[in-house]
């Protein structure tokens, strides 16, 4: 159980970033000394942001920013190396935002995530609108299945502490009736042999 916790921490914290460092850092050799220095500096930033993120899990507007300001050093790398940086920060925003925080809370890095990608898309690399557009309907389309299985999820979850609550109330309900049972046997007791003795 332990270690199964621990891969899914350490999945959920450090795949994005570790992704994004081989996207970025596998053609070095390509980029210039200031450009190797830059791109550093985002990755940084977007493996700052997605190891706040995971951990708190709160949506308020810290979880929020981190978000955002991933998706917009993710597309700097994409700019900087053409590796498609911005999609995978892109979609894994479009994923925990809507899954984890539900809207409206989600509603920036929703919206951050889909114009990164389908900016991306659009101007990086070879110029194509119409490719930008469709990658920019498909993305919304990923974050709204994300937004619905996670209402789903929280809806199961909800459900299985209102059953646990039934059951405990029920039980709860049992003992208070077999304590107020036995309490009328022994007054019905009481009265009979105070009347058997009195006799």
């Amino acid at each position: 159980e332990f270690r199964r916790v621990l891969f899914r921490s350490l999945s959920a914290r450090y795949s994005v970033p570790l992704f994004v460092a081989l996207q970025t850092f596998v053609h070095v050799s390509r980029l210039s000394r200031g450009r190797i220095w830059l791109s550093l500096g985002l990755w940084l930033v977007v493996l700052i942001a997605w190891v706040i993120v995971p951990t708190r899990r709160r949506g308020d507007v810290m979880d929020q920013v981190a978000l955002i300001v991933s998706v917009g050093a993710a597309c700097g790398l994409h700019v900087l190396t053409n590796n498609g940086q911005a999609y995978v920060v892109g979609y894994a925003t479009l994923f925990v935002g809507p899954f984890w925080y539900g809207m409206p809370e989600a509603t920036g890095p929703y919206i951050a995530a889909v114009l990164g990608v389908g900016l991306s898309a659009a101007f990086v690399g070879k110029e194509d609108l119409l490719g930008g557009l469709g990658t920019a309907f498909g993305a919304s389309f990923f974050g709204l299945a994300a937004l619905f299985w996670g209402r789903v999820l929280r809806a199961s979850q909800r459900n299985g502490r209102l059953v646990a609550e039934l059951q405990a109330s029920r039980e709860s309900e049992h003992r208070s009736a077999i304590v107020a049972e036995r309490a009328r046997l022994a007054r019905e007791l009481h009265d009979v042999l105070a009347h058997t003795l009195s006799s």
